[in-house]
């Protein structure tokens, strides 16, 4: 199976973040427990961080800016899910592929107030 991840838009926090701190460990538990799933993470930096596990497929995809550019990195991002023949993308934070070229798993975080929660829900693509 292949699986991609999308930290473009955490990739620049530290492991003290909670969104971060999961997106770290769902990385390294797929490539540690679950051998045979090919592993992509999109991140904005040009190399991935040293907190991932080695031999995952890295694609940089820097941030842009300027009008519009929200559009753009979604536009960029759902070419790459559907030229890479991903299985199923987990989106960590804001960028949903339109038209979904494969199931989403989104994962939501609330991090504020009381009580932090993680919910996650499953999108169907094509």
């Amino acid at each position: 199976m292949r699986v991609a991840i999308d930290l473009t838009q955490i990739d620049n926090q530290t492991l003290g973040s909670g969104q971060y701190r999961y997106g770290v460990d769902l990385v390294n538990g797929l490539s540690a427990l679950a051998p045979d799933v090919r592993l992509t993470l999109f991140g904005s930096t040009a190399r991935p961080r040293d907190e991932f596990a080695q031999g995952v497929r890295y694609v940089q995809l820097p941030p842009t800016s300027g009008h519009g550019y929200v559009y753009r990195d979604i536009a960029r991002l759902t070419w790459h899910v559907a030229t890479s023949r991903v299985d199923v993308l987990h989106q960590l934070h804001t960028y949903i592929p339109i038209p979904k070229p494969c199931p989403i798993v989104v994962t939501a975080t609330k991090t504020h107030g009381s009580s932090p929660r993680v919910r996650t829900a499953i999108t169907s693509g094509r």
